[in-house]
């Protein structure tokens, strides 16, 4: 019998003893007699079972013990070899349980604070507490940001690294390291000192490490920033950054930045930033040497508003020019905005921006707007006009219901001009007016860069909370920029000039005589870049294709006939201070029958542009028609009509 058939015959012997139960314990708890109901006990007998003799423990014996012991042997060999494995390594790593990375020690001495700017110097001991030498020791030193090499500070260190070969059990080495620390005042430092290390029979890289932090007592430079507190909304404000070095040293590449508010607009700067209006390259600053930054602009907020200013000052970054590599100072300025007590506003024929361009001899008129902003009246109203600048013409400055007085040159409007200026109720506006004419600038006059400064001021007494009167005042100042006198004058000529014209004078129709055009380019006051003369020739007007001086750069194109000039630079002053631009080149006239009687056009319009850098606009003027009657000497008024 096998194994399964065993199992089968003892789960029915099972079953059957289960089955007797049940009916025992029915019979035992039924309600169906009421007298307990006797049976008689059995007897115990032995129950003899057919089980062949195949399965015997004998035969099942080896089935198991195939299995188990080997399972055993494989766990119990594993677990020696492991342990075997781990003692073996740990000898032949450490020699001794005692090895640790951690009993190599690192001390690090040095001040607890170091002015910026200044040489700082930290000795490092490293001592070896393990039972075995360490070889092949190195000493790591990590700087933080702005770390500097003593003899040249514009030398950026960033980490240190020196070979210390073998340090026997017990011994100490000692090093030095120097730098200088650059950062902002009172900002904490961390130093990273860092050894690594081997030990005999292994190629494991074993380290420890260390920090070392200090701070820095001062800044290399120092900054101070000096404005108003409060700003009224609408008017200038001015800045002025004062740069000092506190280094013995002199401290290379030297940048300013500056972060602007919301609602502040850049007007002008001395020196000029370098980037964005907000970055000035400010060089090389020596020991104890000083530097200043002025600037100014617009700020705009209602009334109460905080406008903040960062500033920073710091070394140029190596990779990017216009961003600082190492900072030392951030400091923030705040600004109240106020209202003002009187609005002010100035119309250039009617352009309220700021950047405002007139041309030489043009007539500007000029509006003041003005609004009383008290909830009081305001009394004894005034309105002043002040003139700066030499390119004003007094003799044309107008003004309506004021008094324009030329040795202080400045209008003046008051209550005995203008009525109206005797109470100002609270919440009226109103507004006065006057012209003005800058000179007529020629090329010979010495003016470079010609402006007008205009500052408006109104002012007036309201009564204070204790009932006394107090004076207010409002300005506002706007500059006017004078454009350059670009002059192209032209000529033509027949019987002179650098070429041998032919052809009969008068002209002959279907006859061609030769005319030379001579073009004179002057200008005043502005340096113009990009300048060009551009005309073109009449259907029956022909290119010589000759040009004196032959080094100036003139084309002409035979598809329009356009003849074009390209000047490029002009400098201020030509045609005064020095030589005017000139050049000559050659046409021919070929008139037709039906020209008989006129004097047909050498060349049309011609007109002269260039981009004045002062003004920042493109300035440009024309020169009308050149015809057959010309002005040359011994050329007869009748000479230039053409005759059959």
């Amino acid at each position: 019998m096998n194994m399964d058939a065993l199992l089968s015959k003892r789960f029915e012997i099972m079953a059957d003893e289960e089955t007797r139960i049940d009916r025992l314990k029915k019979e035992l708890y039924s309600r169906k007699n009421e007298e307990v109901i006797a049976r008689s006990r059995r007897d115990l007998h032995e129950r003899d079972f057919d089980a062949p003799e195949e399965w015997t423990p004998k035969e099942t014996k080896p089935v198991i013990t195939k299995k188990l012991p080997i399972l055993k042997i494989l766990l119990v060999s594993s677990i020696v070899f492991f342990a075997a494995s781990a003692a073996i390594s740990s000898f032949f790593l450490f020699k001794t349980p005692a090895f640790s990375p951690q009993n190599v020690e690192i001390e690090i001495q040095g001040p607890a604070t170091v002015g910026g700017g200044e040489e700082l110097g930290l000795q490092i001991t490293i001592i070896n507490r393990n039972p075995v030498p360490i070889t092949l020791v190195d000493l790591i030193v990590e700087y933080p940001n702005g770390t500097r090499a003593v003899n040249d500070i514009n030398i950026e260190l960033r980490r240190y690294r020196e070979a210390l070969g073998t340090i026997d059990s017990g011994d100490r080495i000692r090093r030095t390291v120097r730098l200088v620390l650059f950062g902002e005042e009172n900002s904490i430092k961390d130093i990273k000192v860092i050894v690594e290390f081997r030990v005999e029979s292994s190629n494991a890289i074993f380290f420890n490490e260390a920090y070392y932090q200090l701070a820095l007592s001062t800044s290399p430079l120092s900054l101070v920033v000096e404005t108003l507190k409060e700003a009224i909304s609408g008017q200038d404000v001015k800045f002025t950054a004062t740069i000092t070095s506190n280094s013995k040293d002199v401290i290379k590449n030297v940048l300013l930045e500056v972060e602007y508010p919301f609602g502040f607009e850049f007007k002008s700067a001395s020196p000029k930033p370098e980037f964005a209006d907000r970055l000035w390259y400010l060089g090389d600053i020596p020991s104890e040497g000083e530097k200043k930054v002025e600037f100014e602009g617009t700020l705009v907020g209602q009334d109460g508003e905080e406008r903040i200013f960062r500033f920073s000052i710091g070394i140029q970054s190596e990779s990017d020019p216009n961003r600082l590599g190492v900072t030392f100072i951030n400091i923030s300025e705040a600004l109240f905005v106020k209202r003002p007590f009187i609005t002010v506003d100035l119309a250039l024929d009617g352009d309220t921006e700021d950047n405002f361009v007139a041309r030489p001899a043009g007539t500007v008129r000029a509006d003041i707007f003005w609004t009383n902003n008290l909830p009081t009246q305001i009394f004894d109203g005034e309105i002043e006009v002040l003139f700066k600048g030499d390119v004003i013409d007094k003799r044309t400055v107008t003004a309506d219901d004021g008094f324009y007085q030329s040795i202080t040159n400045s209008i003046i409007w008051n209550r005995q001009t203008n009525p109206n200026l005797s109470t100002i109720p609270s919440g009226q506006s109103d507004q006065v007016s006057f012209t003005f004419t800058p000179l007529g600038l020629a090329s010979g006059i010495p003016f470079r860069n010609p402006e007008i400064e205009i500052t408006v001021s109104v002012r007036g007494k309201r009564l204070s909370d204790a009932q006394v009167p107090e004076e207010i005042i409002s300005t506002l100042t706007r500059k006017v920029r004078v454009s350059t006198n670009l002059i192209l004058t032209s000529r033509g000529l027949h019987f002179t000039g650098p070429f041998k014209n032919t052809g009969p004078i008068p002209p002959r129709a279907e006859q061609e005589t030769t005319f030379t055009i001579v073009w004179t380019v002057t200008n005043s006051s502005n340096q113009v870049e990009d300048t060009q003369v551009v005309a073109t020739l009449p259907s029956y007007m022909r290119w010589m294709g000759v040009v004196v001086p032959a080094r100036e750069e003139v084309s002409y194109n035979s598809i329009g006939g356009q003849i074009t000039w390209n000047l490029g630079d002009v400098s201020a002053g030509v045609g005064g201070a020095t030589a005017a631009r000139e050049i000559m080149f050659q046409v021919s006239l070929l008139p037709s029958l039906s020209q008989v009687g006129d004097t047909p056009i050498l060349i049309n319009e011609q007109t002269i542009t260039g981009f004045d850098t002062f003004t920042e606009i493109i300035t440009s003027s024309r020169k009308r028609a050149l015809t057959t009657r010309i002005t040359e000497s011994g050329f007869k008024t009748n000479d230039g009509t053409i005759n059959p």
